[in-house]
């Protein structure tokens, strides 16, 4: 299990070329988590576009910190559900 902290950190005080190998990480990660979930427990616009998830996770994140040691795909999950709900 992931959890989102591990992610985080895994950023920090890393040199340039080790912050692009992570971000490249990250963003695959959410767009794991984001494909697995779609219009299941999120629906987007039909515009969104794949750059715009790590934003909305991170927005999400700094608002949230109580989740810090959550599972990564949860909270990923949950910033999109916040921002895209599925309507009934």
């Amino acid at each position: 299990m992931v959890e989102v902290n591990s992610l985080l950190n895994s950023i920090k005080g890393n040199d340039h070329e080790n912050i692009q190998t992570i971000d490249k990480f990250f963003d695959g990660y959410i767009s794991g988590v984001a494909d697995a979930t779609v219009n299941v427990s999120w629906c987007p616009p039909h515009d969104l576009k794949a750059s715009q998830l790590q934003k909305i996770i991170s927005k999400y994140y700094k608002t949230h910190t109580n989740e810090a040691s959550a599972p990564a795909k949860d909270v990923i999950q949950h910033a999109l559900v916040d921002v895209y709900p599925c309507e009934d």
